[in-house]
């Protein structure tokens, strides 16, 4: 979610005014713009005293191009209840995730590490979390790997989907 609290907020839609609405505390900061839903960026703008003091976006995200691995830290501990957090993001040319369509999941750990856990949010899923497999949830996964020793740990996803192309991503973690 995003907040912008001010007396007056402007809404744009691809660079178009959507005009105006009070936003203050007689309106409980909250202002509200009906619209239809086509893909673009819409642009909130907080206005005080006649300037901008604050704004969000949001903007339509394209087509899955890039599977992204985002580690919580690029080193973990040997020898330690340590464990290493790994994002799995499905985004589009411009980075922004794209949490419509879903792609089923494959992960590989090698080196001095181990698949500890490997799934998403999804509340109906039936799927292993151990068995490196999974299906995206709302362009995401998670993976947890616990490192062994110290070296490295080599990680590997691939993301598959009828119908688009397969997007592969990796990354080494340091074990200390």
């Amino acid at each position: 979610s995003n907040w912008v609290v001010s007396g007056v907020t402007r809404a744009d839609k691809d660079g178009i005014s959507l005009g105006k609405q009070p936003a203050g505390p007689d309106h409980d900061f909250t202002a509200t713009f009906t619209l239809p839903y086509p893909p673009g960026e819409l642009r909130a703008v907080a206005i005080a005293d006649g300037k901008p003091v604050g704004e969000a976006v949001l903007a339509t995200a394209g087509e899955v191009k890039n599977l992204v691995l985002a580690a919580e830290s690029e080193s973990v501990s040997a020898g330690s209840e340590d464990l290493a957090y790994i994002q799995v993001l499905l985004t589009d040319g411009n980075g922004r995730l794209n949490p419509a369509v879903r792609y089923n999941l494959t992960a590989v750990v090698e080196g001095d590490g181990e698949l500890m856990g490997f799934g998403t949010a999804e509340p109906d899923s039936m799927n292993r979390y151990d068995d490196g497999k999974a299906e995206s949830f709302e362009g995401k996964a998670l993976l947890i790997v616990r490192p062994n020793n110290e070296g490295e740990i080599k990680v590997k996803v691939t993301a598959e989907r009828e119908g688009a192309e397969t997007l592969s991503a990796g990354l080494t973690l340091d074990v200390l």
